[in-house]
């Protein structure tokens, strides 16, 4: 894995804008369909890689292995949001807004 600075900082935009521009690169434009089927079993891996992290299952696994995981979700859901047309940022505001209240 890629050794990266935390300290550098980049901002949300940045991190969406670079995920689309691989998604185009790699030439995935998938449906919704086929999103939300893929970002279902992205979940499933995930679940699957904690029970074998907290020892449910046989094989270990490393927080590594979760933090992966969670950026394969995390992909899929920025696909999502462009798909759908929906501004992230404006999108986790007004959800943090609402439940601060």
């Amino acid at each position: 894995m890629e050794n990266i600075n935390v300290q550098q900082s980049v901002n949300l935009d940045e991190i969406h804008r670079r995920m689309l521009l691989l998604k185009k690169k790699t030439s995935r434009t998938w449906s919704i369909e086929t999103r939300l089927l893929h970002l279902g079993e992205e979940v499933g891996e995930l679940f699957d890689i904690y029970l074998q992290y907290t020892g449910q299952k046989d094989r270990k696994q490393s927080l590594e292995d979760i933090e992966i995981a969670l950026n394969d979700v995390t992909d899929e859901l920025f696909a999502l949001y462009d798909l759908f047309g929906i501004d992230i940022k404006v999108a986790l505001l007004k959800e943090l807004k609402k439940n601060e209240s």
